[in-house]
């Protein structure tokens, strides 16, 4: 199944926050996902268990850096392209 997962990542006691945002997205890009960074969020696209694997282990490796927050939302709903099912 395709899913798309909206993900925002906040670093917190920091006095640089994109470091660790910027690594967080270049873990993203993964064979078989789609990543489409934007200002406040980033939308990845893939099969199920590949968006729920990649978002684990980006998420764990942020973490090691520090204290985050990670806000996640997963839908099988939502318009996806690329993959034949609509438009974004």
């Amino acid at each position: 199944m395709i899913i798309q997962a909206e993900l925002s990542l906040y670093p917190l006691g920091r006095d640089s926050l994109y470091p660790v945002i910027d690594e967080f997205i270049r873990g993203l890009s993964q064979p078989g996902i789609t990543v489409k960074p934007g200002a406040m969020s980033t939308v990845i696209t893939g099969e199920r268990e590949t968006v729920f694997q990649v978002v684990s282990r980006c998420f764990e490796i942020s973490a090691q850096s520090g204290a985050v927050v990670l806000s996640a939302r997963f839908s099988n709903a939502c318009p996806v392209t690329g993959h034949g099912e609509g438009e974004a």
